[in-house]
């Protein structure tokens, strides 16, 4: 999301960019000519901006960048590509120049003018560290910047210059940009944590922040980091995963995961309030876009407004929004689609799939690809938001089979209170989407990873609808009570049920079957570099539910 006075644009899933002539008051939306997902946007004026992202390419089989350009203020758009004769892959470093048409994934970009910009780029390849890139030339073609930590998956950052910034990632990462290098901060740590967003101004000042919690502050322009002053109560960084900053002078504005509440400070730090929202969907993005105004844009197109730097907060688009099922699935390539395209593509109930528990990165896997993969193939199927927690992240390989090794693991990584945190952690799930039904994708019977929500649930059920004394610290972030009707589990083997979907059941919606638009997806998410993945199912196969 960025604004030029009362003009403000945000991007989304399914090429989707919406603006506002008005500070974010009132929003149209219009689509780009292009099935993608676009996760970063900049302007230089009210007729000159950029977006960026990725997208799917079914001949290739791989995500691959998405530059787009407009000088008419969002009216039309074009992909940004050098001539062809003016192409030279050999220029530059031994690293090479990489053409506009070959980017990889992009998660960040920023235009300093015309000519000058910074990029982060995610290769979609496992175990494979992300590139920072930097263009003189438009954006035409672009120099990946020499990096001290070659396996870092960088995500986000808050440059002064294409010389000067910071950057933050996966790993609980963080790190600088000084002229020509990348030189790392803090380095990637073996979890699942990601800093998530950072705002540097002017002076010097300048917040970051991540999950779990995290939130730090600098005076320095970064070169030091520090808590600030005012801080929550430890027992909030079970809830918060921050994904989200951005001050104007003294005042701080912070979100994330839940969407309920924004952290504001108005004394830099010194103190805090929660200012609460009418939707407790994540919010991705938190922007000052002028005089005392800020917008929050998160899942489901929704987007907030404040007009006095945060303190009170109201909702312009989408405000009333939840999801009818949320799928919780083991690993990334168990998500029915099937399903997705019948509840959701065709019939149009809003889903969420979240995956709480994934593994960390090992040799031939990285979920963290699997993620970035599934944030695009679920909306490809109808749905709207897939989401992968870190907290209770899987060390082992198989480990996902025998339930006592994952609670031993789970118990250290939550300091022996897992039976706490673990329902309330389901609980808070439930509050966030509010679905009629929970969907649990199991993978086999010999999947403890959904044995274990499964066992979980009925705590976390009763924490949710406010029947369990537990759901205290919930309620005091703003969450609203909420109450499932209905919990389904996947069947394996040869089970039957009459809650079954097939690949060729016909989508009268969309004209097609459902076979055929989940094998597409399918194919979406699939990474063939990873060595337990599954292939994409058969067309006409069927998934049953009870």
């Amino acid at each position: 999301m960025c604004g030029i006075g009362s003009d403000c644009w945000a991007v989304g899933e399914r090429g989707v960019i919406v603006r506002s002539n008005d500070g974010g008051a009132t929003w149209q939306t219009a689509l780009v000519p292009a099935e993608c997902s676009l996760t970063s946007v900049c302007f230089l004026t009210n007729q000159i901006g950029v977006v960026a992202g990725s997208r799917f390419d079914s001949f290739q089989k791989q995500h691959v960048g998405v530059l787009l350009k407009t000088r008419d203020g969002g009216e039309s758009w074009s992909v940004v590509a050098a001539p062809q004769q003016n192409l030279n892959f050999n220029a530059g470093t031994a690293v090479g120049v990489i053409d506009a048409s070959s980017l990889p994934p992009i998660s960040f970009i920023q235009f300093f003018d015309l000519e000058n910009a910074v990029a982060i780029a995610m290769p979609d390849v496992a175990n494979t560290g992300s590139q920072v890139l930097r263009t003189g030339d438009g954006g035409l073609t672009w120099q990946p910047l020499a990096d001290d930590q070659k396996t870092a998956r960088w995500q986000s950052g808050a440059f002064f210059s294409a010389n000067d910034g910071i950057i933050v990632g996966l790993g609980d990462a963080a790190g600088s940009v000084v002229g020509d290098k990348v030189i790392t901060l803090q380095q990637p740590q073996r979890t699942l944590r990601r800093r998530r967003d950072a705002s540097l101004s002017r002076d010097g000042a300048g917040w970051m922040a991540g999950d779990g919690g995290l939130l730090l502050t600098t005076a320095d322009g970064g070169v030091t980091w520090r808590q600030p002053v005012g801080r929550l109560a430890p027992a909030l960084n079970d809830v918060f995963d921050y994904r989200t900053v951005d001050h104007d002078g003294s005042n701080v504005c912070i979100a994330g995961s839940p969407g309920s509440v924004v952290l504001q400070s108005s004394d830099a730090g010194n103190s805090w309030k929660f200012r609460q929202l009418t939707s407790p969907a994540p919010i991705s993005r938190i922007r000052f876009v002028g005089n005392s105004t800020v917008l929050a844009v998160g899942a489901f197109g929704v987007i907030h407004r404040s007009e006095d730097a945060g303190l009170t907060w109201s909702a312009v688009r989408n405000g009333n929004y939840r999801a009818a099922v949320l799928c919780l699935t083991t690993d990334a390539d168990d998500a029915s689609f099937r399903m997705l395209t019948n509840i959701s593509g065709d019939q149009g109930f809003r889903s969420v799939v979240v995956q709480p528990s994934a593994r960390l990165p090992r040799d031939g896997s990285d979920d963290a690809v699997a993620a970035d993969r599934l944030r695009i193939a679920v909306p490809m199927a109808g749905a709207n938001v897939f989401s992968q927690d870190w907290m209770f992240s899987r060390t082992q390989p198989m480990q996902h089979q025998v339930q006592a090794e994952l609670l031993k693991s789970w118990g250290l990584q939550t300091d022996g209170r897992l039976t706490e945190i673990l329902p309330q952690r389901l609980a808070q799930l439930i509050r966030i989407w509010r679905p009629d039904a929970i969907c649990i994708d199991r993978a086999s019977e010999n999947d403890e990873v959904a044995n274990i929500w499964l066992q979980a649930l009925e705590p976390a059920t009763a924490i949710a609808a406010g029947d369990n004394p537990r759901g205290a610290i919930l309620d005091q972030v703003g969450l609203p009570k909420w109450s499932v009707s209905r919990t389904v589990v996947k069947l394996t083997g040869a089970d039957a049920s009459p809650l079954k979907f097939s690949g060729g059941d016909l989508l009268t919606n969309l004209g097609t079957t459902s076979g055929l638009v989940a094998a597409h997806c399918e194919s979406a998410a699939e990474w063939s570099d990873v060595i337990d993945s599954k292939s994409p199912a058969d067309q006409d196969s069927a998934v049953a539910y009870a």
